[in-house]
């Protein structure tokens, strides 16, 4: 924790997207007014629903720009519009960019406001792109990290990375993407525990997998699920899945495999919603497809903090940013998420209480996040360089 102050500073957090898909920028935005900052967060989609996760005294504003419904060229268009009024009548002090997604938009504000290009601003990425893979969402982000006057990255390896491919004169602040200490974990539901277990299942003495992200390629679900015939029995698999050719695919390999009795495919649920189902699993997965984007060779998901803050351990990629916050502290083993035979020995090591019973690493988990693993304990530089920068 700091001591320092933001005391009256008019802050806007602007980040294409919808609110509720963004914990971490509410993560973000709450801990600038928790230092006394006058915030706002400037969403480019949705203007309505909950604050999702937004302490009170911090406003939210959906511009209600979909690239969907609008298509790309219009929807930033105008964004950039939306923006650059919200931006002018707040008049705020400095302005915080989060995501090259959002830079598009922004660019265009600051065009169409003059005394934007005057004040200071902030650029955040919780992303990585591959060179070569957005040519104009690469190009306005290395304008950007050399015109902001902050430069934020997720961890270590990533800001080296982005300071030699842009050439920057000095490494970006690193802030880790961790849940706030002060985030609401519910209680473990064994009612809802009961109701996640697909039919067919032990339910008493069952362990539950929670894999919480909606099946995709990148996301190895097909091998998730081709695992399973060879890991513990009493394992029941909770994930999720749209109507999609890769979701029916997902469903027909459980019956080829015949493990359709030891999965459940969830509709996607609001963040509130997913963390109770979270808390109510024993272990759980995080896999990248690190083959086909060295994002996610460089990986660092907020799936990880929140297994953490729900103390579930789990089975990761084996890549190193994963791997060396896995074994560090002894949040659950990695393995190749492309070879289902690995999946399942690593996941059989973990129910198994390798080095540690499943219901000590649970405890120990959380008393990970308590100690290192959330925000607060990250904090202090972000905030002093913040700090810095208003005074100049």
């Amino acid at each position: 924790m700091t001591s320092f102050h933001l005391d009256g500073l008019r802050i806007g957090v602007v980040r294409w997207g919808r609110l509720s898909h963004m914990r971490n920028v509410s993560t973000l935005a709450n801990a600038l007014s928790r230092y006394g900052a006058q915030v706002t967060v400037i969403t480019m989609e949705g203007t309505d629903g909950s604050a999702s996760g937004l302490v009170p005294a911090v406003k939210w504003v959906g511009l209600d720009c979909d690239r969907k419904k609008m298509g790309p060229l219009r929807a930033h268009s105008t964004a950039g519009w939306r923006l650059a009024r919200m931006l002018r009548a707040g008049n705020y002090d400095l302005a915080y960019v989060v995501d090259s997604w959002t830079l598009p938009a922004f660019s265009i504000a600051r065009v169409l406001v003059p005394t934007l290009r005057r004040k200071p601003w902030v650029y955040h990425t919780f992303d990585w792109m591959d060179p070569g893979s957005h040519p104009i969402h690469e190009r306005l982000e290395r304008k950007a990290c050399h015109g902001a006057g902050l430069v934020v990255n997720v961890d270590r390896s990533r800001a080296r990375m982005m300071q030699a491919f842009y050439g920057l004169k000095s490494l970006p602040v690193v802030l880790p993407n961790y849940l706030s200490l002060a985030e609401s974990v519910p209680p473990r539901d064994e009612t809802l525990r009961k109701a996640l277990f697909p039919e067919a299942r032990n339910k008493a003495d069952g362990i539950l997998l929670c894999y919480p992200t909606v099946a995709a390629t990148s996301r190895l679900t097909m091998e998730l699920i081709s695992s399973l015939p060879c890991v513990d029995d009493r394992a029941a698999l909770l994930t999720f899945a749209v109507d999609s050719e890769y979701g029916r695919a997902c469903r027909r390999k459980c019956d080829e495999l015949g493990v359709r009795h030891r999965v459940l495919f969830h509709e996607p649920v609001s963040y509130a919603r997913l963390m109770a189902m979270v808390a109510a699993c024993d272990a759980g997965a995080i896999f990248h497809d690190q083959r086909v984007s060295s994002g996610y060779f460089m990986c660092n998901p907020d799936r990880l903090s929140l297994f953490a803050a729900c103390g579930i351990p789990f089975v990761g990629t084996d890549v190193p940013n994963m791997e060396s916050l896995v074994y560090r502290h002894g949040l659950g083993f990695c393995c190749n998420p492309a070879d289902p035979a690995a999946i399942s020995s690593a996941l059989n090591r973990l129910l198994a209480g390798e080095g540690m019973s499943l219901e000590r690493r649970k405890l120990h988990v959380r008393e990970c996040f308590e100690k290192e693993l959330h925000f607060e304990r990250h904090e202090g530089p972000w905030l002093e360089s913040i700090g810095q920068l208003v005074r100049q």
